[in-house]
């Protein structure tokens, strides 16, 4: 429901699993909160401390037409938050997790909360031509993001991760890469992650099949 986090679940937990081990809980960042600056300064120097390169941060945008604040960037508060106090002040990249919300976690949703299908709290849609201007919103969304001077660049080609690798994702990563070469990159980096083997992509045009093929590790990078 409405204000529902992970934290929620973990209080509400014993002290030991059914196997008899301690159940973790937060230690010097308490339950935080990341619209709040003082935990993401934190993190960040914890992540300096420890010799973390970067964050990679989750980042959806399900392009639903029929929820206008699901139409555009979604849980992305703290996101705005790092942009607007800098902190988390490390290197970092974003990873568009285009994949459907399934009520997989013991929470209960709010009462008048309408499933679109079964067991599915809000569905991933894709556009279906390279022109649709919601691509371009997409676009110039993520843009602050990849002139920011902390995001993480291969050969000047901002990171962007996808998971899963879907083929309706494959249209939208063209037409970001045609926008951010209009936007001044020399083009895109794609890493896509994957939750189970090879066996598991699905086709997709020839290009971008040889570049998955080539591939031999769980994270996989397609140049488009």
């Amino acid at each position: 429901g409405k204000g529902f986090t992970d934290w929620d679940n973990l209080k509400k937990a014993p002290d030991k699993n059914r196997l008899g081990y301690n159940i973790p809980r937060p230690t010097e960042l308490g339950y935080y909160d990341l619209t709040h600056t003082e935990p993401r300064r934190l993190q960040g120097e914890l992540a300096n401390q420890y010799g973390i390169d970067g964050f990679m941060y989750h980042h959806y945008w399900f392009y639903d037409e029929s929820e206008p604040i699901r139409g555009g960037p979604t849980l992305a508060t703290p996101l705005i938050k790092m942009l607007e106090d800098g902190h988390p002040n490390v290197p970092f990249a974003l990873n568009w997790v285009a994949i459907k919300w399934t009520n997989t976690w013991s929470g209960n949703v709010g009462p008048d909360f309408v499933f679109k299908e079964a067991g599915v709290l809000q569905k991933q849609y894709f556009p279906k031509e390279m022109n649709d201007t919601k691509i371009n919103e997409h676009y110039n969304w993520l843009r602050q993001f990849f002139h920011h001077p902390n995001y993480i660049k291969v050969d000047g080609k901002p990171i962007l991760m996808l998971y899963q690798r879907k083929p309706g994702a494959m249209l939208v990563l063209n037409r970001l890469k045609e926008l951010a070469m209009q936007d001044g990159f020399p083009g895109m980096y794609y890493v896509c992650g994957l939750s189970k083997g090879h066996g598991h992509l699905l086709p997709v045009d020839e290009k971008l099949k040889n570049d998955f093929q080539r591939m031999t590790s769980r994270t996989l990078n397609f140049g488009v």
